[in-house]
């Protein structure tokens, strides 16, 4: 009986994640495929002096959590 719920528990937590991961990469690659959206992360990148400022402000103006908007800075900043 424990294993079944237990199989179940992980099972439910592995769609958590992909689910998740896909709705993270779509948000990426929406943001980077948006050429207005690529200016205003730039400007932030001018802005701010701190990374950890820069990816708060990206979470700030795209409504993103922690990992899209660290991936989306990274990828600007390798743009540059």
């Amino acid at each position: 009986m424990w294993t079944i719920i237990s199989i179940l528990i992980l099972l439910i937590l592995e769609i958590y994640n992909v689910v998740r991961n896909i709705r993270n990469n779509r948000v990426i690659r929406d943001t980077l495929n948006n050429y207005d959206n690529v200016v205003k992360v730039r400007a932030m990148i001018e802005e701010h002096d701190e990374d950890s400022e820069i990816v708060k402000a990206i979470k700030d103006e795209f409504n993103v959590s922690f990992y899209p908007a660290t991936r989306i800075f990274m990828s600007v900043k390798k743009m540059k």
